[in-house]
C-alpha cells in the first residue's frame, strides 16, 4: 500500500515515515501543499496523510482540491487544531478521518490500518497462492508451516505479485510500485537480483517456480499455482512486542536527530518575547512565533512531552489573542509578560534536559497495555449488577468483541487512561454513588467519537434526561433483552464508526426561482437539490430526478401544491414519497387541506435556515427507503 505524507515538521515527517515503513507501507513525502498536490496528481495513492497548517497550500484546501478533481485516495488529517469546528471543516472538505496532534504513533498505525481496511476490503485478507501465505498484519510469509525470511523489498515484491496474481509486471512497473519517490530509483538489474533472491529462498522449500518470467514482458505468478490460490480471513490485529521495541528505539533516535529543530522554535519564541518587552514585536515575528508554538504542540506531544505540548498550546492561544504593541505605553501588563516568560523558560528547560525522549516511558506503557490486551480499543463496561454484566458479556462474546468489565468508577478511570475504549457502557447508579464520576465522564468525552451508553434500572423520563445531560448518546434498561442489547450494540458501533453519508435528492416545486437558490444554501452538503418552477411539468421530471423528498409551495399557477400532493398520493409508484410544504399561508383552513391531501410536514415562511435544514434532514433519514445497515465490527479489527 502506498501512502503520501504531506507534513512540514521535519521530526514528525521522519517519525511517521519510519513507523509506516516498519509496517511495510511505501511512503512518499512532501513538505508543502503544492508539492503534495503535484505528487497526488501524478500517482494514485491509497492514502494521503495531511497536516492542516502547511506552506503554500494548507491541508484543508489541498483536501478540497483532491476531491474536486475526483481523486479517490483516502485522506486523513493530522492537526494540532482540535476544536470541533476544525474537525467538521476537515471532514466537510472531503477528509475520511482525522487525528489530533500530539498522537501516539501506534494509534496512528492502527487508525491507518482501519481506514485502509474500510476503503479497500482486500486488505482484510491473508494472501495465499498454493501453500504460500503472506500475512500483511504480522508481516510474515510462510510456506506450509515454515516461516520464510525476506528482505523488505523482497517482501513488498511478493505482496505485489500476490495481490495481483493475474497481472504481468515489467521491471519498470515494479520500480514504480515498491520504490518511493524519495528513494534513488534502482536500475532494472536490481529488480532482477531481488527476483533471483526470492526464487532461491522459495526453491529451498519446493516453490522455486512460483514466479514466472515472460521474456520481453516481465514477471507474474505462475498460473500453475493459481488453481490452488484462495483468500482466507485476515487474523486478528494484535501487537508484536519486538516491533514495539523497535519503534521505541526508532522514535528515540529520530528525536535526537531532530531535537535541534524544536530548540530553534523555542529560540524564536524567546526572540518574540524580548521584542514584546521592547514594544518592537513586528507582524512577521508575531506570525512566526505563532507558527513555532503551533509546531511545538504537535511535535513535543508526539514524542512524549505531554507537558511541553500543553505549554506550547497555551502559548499559541495567547499569541493569537495578542494585540501587537506599537509603543511602550501599549505593552502587555506585567502579569501577562511574566506568564509568557515562564512558559518559554519551561519549554527551554524541558528540551535542554530532555537528553532522552519521553517516548521511552510512553512506548513502554503502551507496549505493556497492548501485551495485556492485544485487541485495540476494547469496549468498557462499568456495572456492579452481575446479571447485567453476564448478559452484556455474552452479547459481546457472540460478536467477538473484547470487553473490559470494572465495578468502580476509579477502575474505569484507570482503564480509560490506559486504553481508550471504543464504546463505554456505564451503569448510571455507579455515577450517582461516586464523586469521581465527573472525572470519568470528562475522560470519555475528551474523544467525541466514543459513544456512551447509559444503563439504568430506572427508566423514567427524568432518568433518561439526566443520562442525556451527562453525555450519554444511548439509554438502555439494565434488564434489557438479548435482542435489545444487540440493537444497542449495533447502534453504538454505527455512532463510533459512522458509514459515509448517503446522498439524498430533493425536488422543490415553487414558482419563485429564488426560493430554490436559497434552499440550496441552507441544506446539508449530502442533499442534492433540484428545482421546478412550472408545476404542470412535475410528472415529466419526477422519474428523471427520482427524489427522496418533495417540497411544495401552495399557491402556484395552473396546478397548486395541494393538488400536486393529492396526485402523488394517488400514484402507486410515488405514494411513499415524503412531502413537505413550504408556504407563507398559515390560516387554519389551508393547513387542514394540506395535511388532508397527505403532506408529512408544514413549514411557514419565513423559516429559520437551521430549523429548515435540520427538519428536512431528519425527515429524509427517517423515511429513507433503504436505511444503512448496521456496521458489524470486531474490536480486533479496529
Amino acid at each position: 500500500m502506498r501512502i503520501l505524507l504531506v507534513e512540514d515538521d521535519e521530526s514528525i515527517l521522519d517519525l511517521v515515515t519510519t513507523a509506516l515503513a516498519q509496517q511495510n507501507y511505501i511512503v512518499d513525502t512532501a513538505t508543502d501543499g503544492e508539492m503534495g498536490w503535484e505528487m497526488a496528481e501524478s500517482f494514485p495513492y491509497d492514502l494521503v496523510l495531511l497536516d492542516i497548517v502547511l506552506p503554500k497550500l494548507d491541508g484543508i484546501n489541498l483536501c478540497r482540491r483532491l476531491r474536486d478533481h475526483k481523486k479517490q485516495s483516502l485522506i486523513m488529517l493530522l492537526t494540532a487544531q482540535d476544536a470541533i469546528s476544525d474537525k467538521l471543516l476537515g471532514l466537510q472538505s472531503g477528509a475520511d478521518d482525522y487525528l489530533v496532534k500530539p498522537f501516539d504513533i501506534q494509534e496512528l498505525a492502527a487508525r491507518i490500518h482501519a481506514l485502509l481496511r474500510r476503503g479497500n476490503p482486500i486488505t482484510e485478507t491473508v494472501l495465499r497462492c498454493g501453500d504460500l501465505c503472506l500475512n500483511p498484519v504480522a508481516c510474515e510469509i510462510t510456506y506450509g508451516t515454515q516461516l520464510l525470511r525476506f528482505s523488505r523489498k523482497e517482501y513488498l515484491l511478493l505482496e505485489l505479485f500476490l495481490r495481483h496474481q493475474h497481472r504481468v509486471f515489467s521491471r519498470s512497473a515494479i520500480v514504480d510500485q515498491i520504490w518511493s519517490f524519495n528513494e534513488d530509483p534502482p536500475n532494472e538489474d536490481t529488480v532482477k537480483s531481488h527476483i533471483k533472491s526470492i526464487r532461491r529462498k522459495l526453491d529451498a522449500v519446493g516453490a522455486g517456480h512460483l514466479i514466472e518470467t515472460l521474456y520481453g514482458q516481465g514477471y507474474r505468478i505462475n498460473p500453475a499455482y493459481l488453481a490452488e490460490s484462495k483468500l482466507a480471513q485476515r487474523p486478528d490485529f494484535g501487537s508484536n512486542s519486538a516491533r514495539q521495541a523497535d519503534l521505541s528505539r526508532s522514535m528515540s533516535m529520530i528525536w535526537q536527530r531532530t531535537k535541534s529543530v524544536n530548540l530553534e522554535r523555542v529560540t524564536l519564541l524567546e526572540q518574540a518575547l524580548e521584542a514584546l518587552k521592547a514594544a518592537a514585536l513586528s507582524p512577521g515575528l508575531h506570525q512566526a512565533a505563532i507558527q513555532s508554538a503551533h509546531k511545538l504542540v504537535g511535535s513535543l506531544g508526539t514524542f512524549g512531552f505531554e507537558s511541553g505540548s500543553k505549554i506550547a498550546q497555551r502559548l499559541e492561544t495567547a499569541l493569537h489573542q495578542l494585540s501587537i504593541p506599537t509603543s511602550s505605553d501599549r505593552l502587555p501588563d506585567s502579569t501577562q509578560l511574566a506568564q509568557f516568560e515562564q512558559w518559554v523558560q519551561s519549554l527551554q528547560a524541558l528540551l535542554q534536559q530532555g537528553s532522552r525522549a519521553a517516548t521511552g516511558d510512553r512506548a513502554e506503557r503502551i507496549s505493556r497495555s497492548l501485551a495485556a490486551h492485544p485487541e485495540a480499543e476494547p469496549l468498557l463496561l462499568l456495572a456492579q449488577d452481575q446479571t447485567c454484566v453476564s448478559a452484556i458479556a455474552a452479547q459481546m462474546a457472540e460478536q467477538a468483541l473484547h470487553l473490559i468489565t470494572v465495578t468502580t468508577v476509579e477502575s474505569a478511570i484507570a482503564q480509560c487512561q490506559l486504553l481508550r475504549p471504543q464504546i463505554a457502557f456505564i451503569d448510571y447508579a455507579c455515577l450517582e454513588s461516586d464523586q469521581r464520576a465527573i472525572e470519568l465522564l470528562e475522560l470519555l468525552q475528551a474523544d467525541p467519537s466514543v459513544p456512551i451508553v447509559f444503563l439504568s434500572e430506572q427508566t423514567t423520563a427524568r432518568t433518561r434526561v439526566n443520562a442525556l445531560q451527562a453525555g450519554g448518546q444511548l439509554f438502555l434498561p439494565r434488564s434489557a433483552s438479548q435482542a435489545l442489547l444487540q440493537s444497542a450494540l449495533e447502534s453504538a458501533l454505527n455512532l463510533r464508526y459512522p458509514a459515509p453519508k448517503a446522498a439524498f435528492r430533493v425536488l422543490v416545486v415553487d414558482d419563485d426561482p429564488l426560493i430554490a437558490q436559497l434552499l440550496a444554501v441552507w441544506l446539508d452538503d449530502s442533499i442534492h437539490l433540484s428545482e421546478l418552477t412550472d408545476s404542470v411539468r412535475l410528472w415529466d421530471v419526477l422519474n428523471q430526478v427520482n427524489p427522496d423528498l418533495l417540497i411544495l409551495d401552495v399557491n402556484m399557477p395552473e396546478i397548486n401544491g395541494i393538488e400536486l400532493c393529492q396526485t402523488v398520493r394517488c400514484d402507486l409508484q410515488w405514494n411513499w414519497l415524503p412531502i413537505v410544504f413550504l408556504t407563507a399561508q398559515c390560516d387554519p383552513q389551508t393547513e387542514q387541506q394540506i395535511f388532508a391531501a397527505g403532506a408529512d410536514d408544514l413549514l411557514l415562511k419565513p423559516v429559520q435556515p437551521a430549523e429548515f435544514s435540520i427538519r428536512i434532514l431528519n425527515r429524509l433519514r427517517r423515511s429513507s427507503p433503504a436505511p444503512l445497515k448496521p456496521i458489524q465490527l470486531s474490536s480486533r479489527q479496529m
